[in-house]
């Protein structure tokens, strides 16, 4: 099972990356949504 501290630090690297690509908060929800979907289907498969 997979627990909120384990995700945590994992949501945080996310939010990084998708902040690294653009200062617009609209152009960074791509990436992000990308970057969260890989890791929860990581987690699911």
């Amino acid at each position: 099972m997979v627990a909120w501290d384990d995700l945590l630090p994992l949501m945080c690297g996310i939010a990084f990356a998708a902040q690294v690509h653009s200062e617009d908060r609209q152009t960074r929800l791509e990436p992000g949504r990308r970057y969260l979907e890989v890791m929860l289907r990581g987690l699911h498969d």
